[in-house]
């Protein structure tokens, strides 16, 4: 069916635009207004988004478009009543196994949507390494975003039920093995300056990208520390990294073949030799 987004005539699925509607009402109940929204790269996860964000909230805007965690926490801080934020590219802060204290802020910062009745877009394209708590209990909905081929444009829904559901008994094989509330279509129309977010996307993805290299640093520092440690054995150094002491032996043993390394780092060199099988004892 068609609306009026804007002063622009849009098509939009009629089951979306009634389930939309019912996530308003629970929205300005004080429910939560999360909803996540997955599928593989450049199937058009972000213009899905997009579209739903400028539907729910006209006022939309690139402001309300974050790619990192200090984004997200001005945005929710500086939004009004009723506003949309769509958080793309948000895989890693949302993971299971991420425990650090920007994740820790930001699951933190979720408790405050409510009170200013906000919607989120979390945009994340593994949805099965996403908290399982966040992704059954704090959000209403998830949405697979898909191409037919090499055409896109579809999507699937999954109500608060079916994604629990599709949680509990597809994530161990990361299988989709729960059918959608229901399946549409969207059309390509992007409610931002396409320019605009991708200059704004190509900065946070540098800015995190030398956030990452100094982390990496940090913790190689601490593993170097670590292996070079004379009052350590190697039994006690195994055991602090988390790794076998043969692992231990192997990366001592070539720091002492090759000083520099040709510029692999001791984290990384501990994730290869730990990818590799362990050679059976004759």
């Amino acid at each position: 069916m068609k609306i009026t987004v804007n002063g622009k005539e849009r098509y939009i699925d009629g089951y979306l635009l009634s389930s939309i509607n019912i996530l308003k009402e629970a929205v300005a109940k004080k429910w939560d207004g999360v909803i996540y929204v997955g599928g593989y790269e450049g199937d058009g996860k972000s213009e899905w988004a997009g579209q739903f964000a400028v539907i729910v909230d006209p006022s939309y805007c690139l402001d309300r478009c974050v790619f990192t965690p200090e984004q997200f926490v001005k945005a929710v801080d500086d939004a009004e009543v009723g506003q949309c934020i769509v958080y793309d590219e948000a895989q890693d802060v949302f993971e299971s196994t991420n425990r650090d204290k920007t994740a820790q802020m930001i699951k933190s910062k979720m408790t405050r949507i409510r009170k200013k009745r906000l919607f989120i877009v979390i945009v994340a394209p593994d949805f099965w390494r996403i908290n399982k708590y966040m992704f059954i209990h704090r959000s209403r909905a998830f949405i697979r975003v898909y191409a037919n081929g090499l055409e896109r444009g579809y999507f699937e829904y999954y109500n608060r039920e079916k994604k629990h559901e599709l949680m509990i008994r597809g994530k161990r094989n990361e299988h989709l093995c729960v059918p959608p509330s229901f399946r549409g279509r969207f059309t390509h129309w992007f409610p931002l300056d396409e320019e605009e977010y991708d200059t704004k996307k190509e900065a946070a993805t540098r800015l995190v990208g030398k956030k990452e290299s100094k982390k990496e640093q940090k913790y190689d520092l601490v593993i170097d520390r670590v292996i070079n440690a004379d009052f350590l054995t190697n039994a006690q150094k195994a055991m602090l990294l988390d790794v076998s002491e043969r692992q231990i032996y192997r990366v001592r043993a070539t720091r002492q073949e090759n000083d520099d390394s040709d510029g692999v780092t001791f984290t990384k060199q501990l994730i290869t030799d730990n990818e590799r099988p362990e050679k059976a004892e004759e």
